[in-house]
């Protein structure tokens, strides 16, 4: 009987692997974490060509104050272009007056129709010679308005920025020359360089509204 016992724990032992085989039934071989799906990316933007600057000779430029009110308008021109900046809530344009202290500055008050101008004569301005000499203004110190965008992006497809030199030509064109404010309700006589020069670099958000001749 002890006999018969002893063969029947030897026969256990042996169907038994015990700890001689640790790995259990996979072998070691165990599932890996599954690879996350593939999810779409954010598309890169296109990357815009920088565009050239373009310059050309303006007769005048404007704050206008009183238009489509309460916005401000900005308006330039010259014998082909014409450029109009308005803020609206979709602008993204900005000006700026270059080399406004770098000559004498004289201001004059108008009145006409009714409304109110207060004109600045800038003596660093261009005088070009005829309406051709106008296309190919002199930029070397001359006081000039220049639009561009404040994020470094084109102002329209193809052009960076444009620059508009003040000048005159000697025909007789009505305010050549100038900058002005036009409709303010404040009291004109207080008006300086540094109220044009705020006026027209504090409106920060323009949208290019007529844009030709360049």
């Amino acid at each position: 009987m002890i006999c018969t016992l002893a063969v029947v724990l030897f026969a256990c032992s042996k169907s038994d692997p015990g700890p001689s085989n640790p790995v259990g039934p996979g072998s070691g071989t165990n599932d890996t974490t599954p690879a996350p799906p593939k999810h779409d990316t954010t598309p890169t933007p296109p990357t815009e060509k920088p565009g050239i600057s373009k310059i050309g000779g303006t007769f005048g430029w404007d704050v206008d104050l009183y238009k489509q009110s309460p916005h401000t308008i900005m308006v330039g021109g010259g014998v082909q272009n014409d450029v109009e900046l308005v803020d609206y809530d979709t602008a993204f344009c900005s000006a700026e007056i270059i080399n406004a202290y770098k000559g004498s500055c004289t201001i004059k008050y108008y009145a006409l129709n009714g409304d109110t101008t207060v004109a600045f004569v800038f003596s660093n301005q261009d005088y070009w010679a005829n309406e051709a000499a106008w296309s190919i203004p002199d930029t070397a110190g001359i006081v000039q308005i220049h639009i561009f965008r404040k994020d470094g992006k084109n102002i329209k497809p193809g052009i960076k920025d444009i620059y508009l030199p003040l000048g005159k030509v000697p025909a007789d064109v009505v305010g050549q020359g100038e900058m002005a404010i036009n409709g303010y309700a404040g009291i004109r006589a207080k008006l300086t360089l540094d109220s044009l020069v705020k006026f027209v670099g504090s409106t920060q958000t323009m949208t290019l509204q007529t844009f030709s001749g360049f």
